[in-house]
This record gives C-alpha cells, structure tokens and sequence, in this order.
C-alpha cells in the first residue's frame, strides 16, 4: 500500500514541472488542480463559475470580460495537457483532477490522502524520469 499524502503530491510535482519550466495550475476560486481553463492576469479558473467568482479582480462578470477584453494576452481559454509533455504524466494529472480537491497551500485537503493506484503510477512515473 502506497499512502502519500495531498500535500506530498504536490510538492512532487511541483519540483518535477518545476525543473522543466513548467507548473501546476491551480483553480484560484475554489483550488482544484486544473488541465484546462482560463487565466486572468496571473490567476486561473477551472470554469465560468469560477471564473465570475473572481469578479473583485476584473470588477466583471466573464461574459462582459469576453466581450470587452478577448484579444489581450492576460486573459485566456486554454488546454495546458500538453504542456505537461508525457502522456502517462497528463493521463496521472487528469486522474488527480477528478479528485476534485483544494491543491492550495493550507486547504484542509492538503492531509487527504491519494488514491494508492493514482500514487504508484506518480512514484513510477517520477521513477523512470529520474
């Protein structure tokens, strides 16, 4: 039984994004990991929902952002999947994704602990890469 901890998770995959230029992004709304969304001058929304919640940044809701604001280059839709790189490290992320936990510092969530499946694959993963 493999037992790694949120928080553990985390700091993994932040070092090994983290080496490649790469990082997690996480739902600044409501702090689920995220593989597709939008980014808002350096905040990030995993939906619209979350995106509107974020309204005491932009002072507007996401439609009226859209309409007002769709060619400036801080704000955006995007899959950031590939940027990942290896598919077996996005098919890990999008599993932990689904989890639907808050990845931010100091959430209750960060003592949760990984699925043991979802854990082996990340320790085999990092295992092959290094």
């Amino acid at each position: 039984m493999i037992r790694l901890k949120l928080v553990h998770v985390r700091f993994m995959l932040e070092s090994m994004l983290g080496s490649k230029g790469e990082s997690l992004r996480i739902c600044t709304a409501c702090g689920n990991l995220i593989q597709e969304g939008y980014y808002l001058n350096g905040d990030y929304a995993c939906s619209e929902k979350c995106f509107d919640s974020l309204e005491w940044v932009t002072g507007l809701s996401y439609e009226q952002y859209l309409r007002e604001y769709s060619d400036d280059d801080d704000f955006y839709w995007t899959d950031w999947s590939e940027e990942y790189g290896k598919k077996e490290l996005n098919g890990i992320i999008g599993s932990l994704v689904e989890l639907g936990l808050d990845w931010r510092e100091g959430s209750n969530d960060e003592d949760k602990y990984i699925p043991d499946d979802i854990s082996k694959k990340l320790l085999d993963f990092m295992e092959e890469e290094l």
